[in-house]
């Protein structure tokens, strides 16, 4: 059976490299790695609990049949909030942000200021 994986809320990339550990919570065995720069990452809403930062692009674990990629795919590898940037919420662009003007209404339902007479 293929597990579903757990919707996400926002994207974000990791802004620089960074050097984590981490561990199934039941297991002794931890892994010290090194997640790239610019790494897609994603947050996750836990039903009822703290919403959580986990590496979504697992691409820069080289072994795919590994316990390392395994856990990294199944428990997921924690990322710090502040350890990222360009977070934007699911269907949005961190990159674009648009400002009131001529041709861009503040509101999609209202004329622009210097429209109006």
């Amino acid at each position: 059976m293929k597990s579903v994986k757990t919707a996400h809320t926002h994207t974000a990339v990791t802004a620089e490299e960074l050097a984590v550990t981490f561990k199934v919570t039941a297991s002794t065995l931890g892994y010290d790695i090194v997640v790239p720069a610019g790494t897609r990452c994603v947050k996750l809403e836990a039903g009822g609990g703290q919403p959580t930062w986990v590496v979504d692009d697992l691409s820069f674990i080289a072994d795919k049949r590994s316990m390392l990629f395994h856990d990294a795919e199944h428990y997921g590898i924690r990322i710090d909030e502040t350890a990222l940037t360009n977070i934007a919420a699911v269907g949005q662009s961190a990159t674009t942000t648009a400002e009131p003007g001529p041709g861009n209404p503040v509101h999609p339902h209202e004329e622009s200021p210097s429209r109006k007479t």
